[in-house]
Formats: C-alpha cells, structure tokens, sequence
C-alpha cells in the first residue's frame, strides 16, 4: 500500500510541479516489469527497447488521464498497446515486403510461373502464423537453421522437420498439373 502512495505522490508532484525526478522515480520502479511485459510479446531487444521508452513518453504526456489505478498496470498496458500496433505495423510491413518480392518474381516468369507464384501465396496464407513466419525467415530471410531454432525455442532437428511438413503441406495445397 506505501508504493500505491508513493505512486500518487510521485504522479502529484509530476501532474503539479512538472518534477521529472519525479518520474525518473516512476520509470525506475516500473521499468523492469513494462521491459518484460513488452519482451514477452516482442523478441527483437533493440525493437523492445523502444517500445518501452515509447510507452515511458506516452505515459509522461498522458498523465493527465491516470486516474489512481495501479500506476504499474496503467504503465503496462500503455506498453501492451504500444507493443500491439507496432507487431500491427511489423506485420504489415513483411506482407508489403512478401508481394514485392513476388512481384519483382513475375516480371521474371512467364504467366504459367505467375499461377504457379500465386497458388504458392495462397497456400502460404492459409498456414498458421508460426509455420508462415518459419517460412519467411528460412526462404525470404536467409535464416539459418540454427537461428530459427533459437527464435523458437526447439531443437535444428524439430526446425528441419517442420520445414519438411510445411513444404509437404504447401505441396498438397498447391494445383499441381
């Protein structure tokens, strides 16, 4: 109950006396916790780095809207969201980035090759999210193997293995003549 007072107070002296320490305060009991709420949902540390300054900014200018709940749950969810639109914008970005290499593709192969192409992206969207990023990162990011299988948490073996299904899987999804 004291750091719910002395969040109040801190928020007080920010909201009324402009006092940065005040926050700096604020910042340095809650970085830890906004830090690995915001790591649970982005893996990148550079891109989770940001986010949470992101979120520390956001709060500052937005104070004014904190109305005495846990300052700790408001930091975080100022964060989640942040975090939210920026996987939204990341995600997006890698579609952009996926229909221009297809495109850059088809201006290469002729129309039986652009069918083809199209079936292929077709089939890769109607994989599930884990298995399409899988995907992207070993043919379009040139990831290796063993740097998948870190960013997923299994064995080289197990990322070989499911590479091996997913491509069996886009083969049977794909019109083959």
């Amino acid at each position: 109950m004291e750091s719910y007072n002395d969040d109040i107070e801190l928020v007080y002296r920010v909201l009324h006396n402009a006092d940065a320490k005040a926050f700096g305060t604020l910042m340095e009991r809650y970085l830890l916790k906004v830090y690995m709420s915001v790591g649970r949902m982005i893996e990148n540390k550079e891109e989770c780095k940001d986010v949470v300054q992101q979120a520390f900014i956001q709060a500052y200018k937005k104070i004014d809207t904190w109305h005495g709940e846990c300052f700790g749950g408001w930091i975080t969810s100022i964060a989640r969201n942040i975090a939210l639109h920026h996987l939204r914008d990341k995600e997006r970005a890698c579609e952009v980035s996926f229909k221009e290499n297809i495109d850059v593709l088809d201006d290469v192969y002729d129309d039986e090759h652009e069918q083809y192409l199209q079936q292929l992206e077709d089939a890769i969207k109607l994989l599930s999210t884990n298995d399409q990023q899988i995907i992207i990162w070993h043919y379009y990011e040139k990831y290796s193997l063993k740097e998948i299988a870190q960013k997923i948490g299994e064995s080289e073996n197990n990322v070989k293995v499911r590479i091996h299904r997913i491509r069996k899987s886009l083969k049977q999804k794909i019109n083959y003549e």
